[in-house]
This record gives structure tokens, C-alpha cells and sequence, in this order.
């Protein structure tokens, strides 16, 4: 359950990162045209002004400037006033001086302004100078870095190959103690007639190198590094056999006893190699007496051993060398530790500082997450309104409508009507027409009975009466 709401919770913050991808481009879309139209505004009012001043530079009489651009143009005016300032400025001076040595101070000044003007202009020279200097030490730099973090990589895979190097180098010493153990075994051990002390001795240096035949070869505890082993000479080389010759089995002992004068590396059959060869002249083994048979296969046994001892003194000269290989690889190791160590603080702060600006990103999304919360809820509350004015406007437009269509019928309806009544007036016209010809007629017929009233009444004035009441009524006809 917990897990389906936090999938939901997912989904839902996904959505919600949509919604605001989508707000957000909008803005920017919005905020671009916006930009766009400031900016139309501005070139269109850049234009005009430098058509304007096109048109006053040439009015001037500098036409040689008015193709030039804007800023050449400020430029060239603002020098232009510089050096009428200045010109005015030596006036001045010179108006204040009372006419006394005019012209050897005017041209003091002049010489003045130029020295200062160049002495700008130099220095402008050298700020620039250093400027590119500065620039060209900071690309140096970029380079120089690019370079250290390219020779970093390097000298890491050297040191990686180095120590599986070394490593093969230690598998391959164990290897070689291994054989010489077997070469120990092959070889038949001859005892000595040495007293019991040296015996012990014997045992207890087989106790001590023992364990450490298969362990990487070392340099005695007591023994520097470069200073020469006290059991061989120095003068021994490949070429020129070692003489080894001990007075007796004492001294041989002494000597195997102390552990800082030979290499750890020798085992027990070397030291019992070095016993046999303690025999001199004065002490023969009774074994060697014998026979000269036996005296030839001891001095077999002999050049065999000393060939050995060549082999293990250049296996402990190339242990010293590979010794030193690992000590200077150990100082690049630690040099490179302390860069590796250097580059994860930095790293370490660089991460920090990265966590800080994600922190404050966070805030400043979770800000103008709430800020545009309160956008969509006002946006949303502006949209029902609009959606309200809208459905208003609506119900205006099909009240409108009904208006509208209702105002067209009547106009059909007047039009009818209209019709009719025209219709009726033409009628009514006809009707008038014929009335006033009836008029005119009986116009003609009472002035015709006038005249013949008039007659009568004056060839008979005896009829004078009837006759003026029959005028009356004619007058009153022509009246009507």
C-alpha cells in the first residue's frame, strides 16, 4: 500500500514537474516576444534617431562621418567638443592674463595638452598590452592544467604497471626460493664434526630462515642500503671466482650466527655449502682422505657451489636495483598520493560547494514552485471568471439573437404592411384623381350656371330674390 502511494506520489510530482516545464516555456515564449517587440521598438527608434542625425551631420557640413556608425559618430563629436573645451579653456586663461606673454603660454598650454594626451595614450597602449598579456597567461594556464591532468592519468597507469611489475617480481623471487629449496633437497648434506653448540646454532638459524625462504628478499635489519655484505669481499665480481676460506667450524659459526652480515634469503644448504668449504689444509675430513676419486667430485661439489654463490650475489644485485625501482616508485607513489589526495579535497569542496548550489536551487525551485502555486490558483480564478463573463456574453448573444430575429419579423411584418397600405394609397390616389375631375367638372357647370344666373337676373330684376338665393347655394357649391 505504501508502495502504490508513493508510485502515485511519483506520478503525481512528475506531473506536476510537466505542468511547470509547460508554465515555464510558455513564460519563456511569453517573456521572448515580449523581448522581441521591446526590441523592434528600440531598432525602429535607433533608426530613426540615426536617420535624424544623419540628416543634422550633413546639415552641418560633415558628411564625411554621416555613413559612419553611431558610435563612431558620438566618438568623433565627443573629441570634437573635448578639444574645443580645451581650446576654450586656453582662452580663458588667456583672457585672464592681460595681454602678458600671450602667445609663449598658449603655445605652453598646447605643448602641455599633446604631452598629456600621449602620455594617455601610451598608457591606454600598455593597459591593452597587458590586458592581452593577461588573457594569453590565462589560456597558458588552461593549457598547463589540460597537460598536468593528462601526465596525472599517465603516471597513475605507469605506477599501476609498475606495481603488477613488482608484484610479478615477488611471485617469480618465491618461485626461485622454491627451487633452491629443491636444489637443497637434490644435494646430499655431509655432516660435520662440529662440536654441539654449533649445532644448536645451525637449528636455531634453520628456525630463523626458515620461514622466511618464501618471503621477498631483504637486507638484514642491522645492514644500510649500498653498504656491501660482510661475508663476501668487495672485490668480487662475475669473472673472478670468490676464494672462501675459514681457519674452523667456530669461526663458520660466528659467522652464519650473525644474521646482518649474510642476506636472509640463504637457507640451510647454503650455510652447510659454506661449512664444507671451511675445511683447509690442516683439517681434512676423514671422508675426503680416502680416496682422490672423492677429492675430485668434492671439488666438483665446490665449483657447482661457488657458481651458485655467483648467481645468488648478481640475484642480490638485481634485488638491490629492483629495491631502489621500488623506493622511487614508493616517493612517485606518495607524490602522486599526495596530488590524488589534493584533487579529492578539492573534489570533496567542489562536490560540497555543487551540494550548496543544489540546496539553494532546491529552495529557489521550491519558491518559485509556491509562487507559481499562487499563479495557477489566480490564473484558475481568473479562468472561472472568464469562464462566468463568457457564459454571460453568451446568454447576451442568444438574447441578442431571439432580439434580432424577433426585430426581422416585424421589419417583414412593416414591410407587408407597407405593401398594403401602398397599395391602398394607390388606390386612394385613383380615387382623387377621378374626385378632382368630378370637381373640375362641376367647376365648369356651376361657372356655366353663374353666368346664366347672372343673365337672367339682369333681364328680369323681378326675380331678384329667388335668384339671389339660387346664387347663394351656387356660391356655396363653388366654396365646397
Amino acid at each position: 500500500m505504501i508502495d502504490k502511494l508513493r508510485e502515485q506520489q511519483h506520478e503525481d510530482l512528475e506531473e506536476m514537474e510537466c505542468y511547470v516545464g509547460q508554465i515555464k516555456e510558455l513564460a519563456e515564449k511569453h517573456h521572448l516576444e515580449t523581448e522581441t517587440m521591446c526590441l523592434r521598438s528600440r531598432l525602429e527608434s535607433s533608426q530613426h534617431q540615426t536617420a535624424t542625425l544623419a540628416t543634422l551631420l550633413e546639415r552641418s557640413g560633415l558628411e564625411g562621418i554621416a555613413d559612419a556608425s553611431l558610435g563612431e559618430q558620438v566618438a568623433f563629436l565627443i573629441a570634437d567638443r573635448a578639444k574645443l573645451m580645451e581650446e576654450i579653456a586656453v582662452l580663458s586663461k588667456l583672457s585672464g592674463l592681460n595681454g602678458v606673454n600671450k602667445e609663449a603660454d598658449l603655445i605652453s598650454e598646447i605643448i602641455k595638452v599633446s604631452s598629456e594626451k600621449e602620455v594617455l595614450k601610451h598608457e591606454s597602449a600598455e593597459h591593452k598590452e597587458r590586458l592581452f598579456q593577461l588573457e594569453k597567461m590565462k589560456k597558458q594556464l588552461e593549457l598547463d592544467n589540460e597537460r598536468l591532468a593528462f601526465k596525472l592519468s599517465e603516471a597513475l597507469a605507469e605506477l599501476e604497471e609498475r606495481e603488477s611489475q613488482l608484484k610479478e617480481i615477488v611471485t617469480d623471487e618465491s618461485r626461485g626460493s622454491g627451487i633452491q629449496t629443491s636444489m637443497s633437497m637434490i644435494w646430499p648434506r655431509r655432516e660435520s664434526p662440529s662440536p654441539p653448540p654449533g649445532r644448536r646454532r645451525q637449528s636455531a638459524g634453520d628456525t630463523l630462515d626458515g620461514p622466511r625462504r618464501n618471503s621477498p628478499v631483504r637486507i638484514g635489519p642491522g645492514k644500510k642500503k649500498g653498504e656491501p655484505l660482510r661475508a663476501f669481499p668487495k672485490t668480487w665480481n662475475a669473472d673472478s671466482p670468490p676464494e672462501i676460506k675459514v681457519s674452523s667450524n667456530q669461526e663458520l659459526d660466528d659467522m652464519l650466527d650473525n644474521t646482518g652480515s649474510l642476506p636472509r634469503s640463504f637457507s640451510m644448504t647454503d650455510r652447510e655449502m659454506l661449512r664444507s668449504q671451511s675445511y683447509g689444509a690442516d683439517s681434512t675430513p676423514p671422508s675426503l682422505m680416502l680416496s682422490e676419486g672423492a677429492s675430485e667430485r668434492m671439488q666438483v661439489k665446490l665449483d657447482a657451489q661457488i657458481q651458485a654463490s655467483r648467481t645468488e650475489l648478481a640475484r642480490l644485485e638485481e634485488i638491490k636495483k629492483l629495491q631502489s625501482d621500488s623506493d622511487n616508485l614508493k616517493a612517485q607513489l606518495n607524490g602522486v598520493v599526495e596530488k590524488y589526495n589534493a584533487l579529492v579535497v578539492r573534489h570533496v569542496q567542489h562536490k560540497a560547494r555543487r551540494k550548496a548550489q543544489i540546496s539553494d536551487l532546491k529552495a529557489r525551485l521550491q519558491l518559485e514552485s509556491g509562487a507559481l502555486e499562487v499563479q495557477i490558483q489566480s490564473l484558475q480564478s481568473q479562468l472561472t471568471n472568464q469562464k462566468l463573463v463568457l457564459r454571460g456574453e453568451e446568454g447576451l448573444r442568444k438574447k441578442i439573437e431571439n432580439d434580432y430575429r424577433k426585430s426581422l419579423d416585424e421589419k417583414r411584418s412593416l414591410l407587408v404592411n407597407m405593401m398594403s397600405l401602398e397599395n391602398s394609397i394607390r388606390d386612394k390616389t385613383r380615387e382623387i384623381s377621378i374626385l378632382q375631375k368630378k370637381i373640375s367638372m362641376l367647376e365648369s357647370t356651376n361657372k356655366d350656371l353663374m353666368t346664366r344666373l347672372l343673365q337672367v337676373k339682369y333681364s328680369h330684376p323681378c326675380r331678384s330674390r329667388s335668384l339671389t338665393r339660387v346664387e347663394g347655394v351656387l356660391t356655396d357649391l363653388g366654396s365646397v
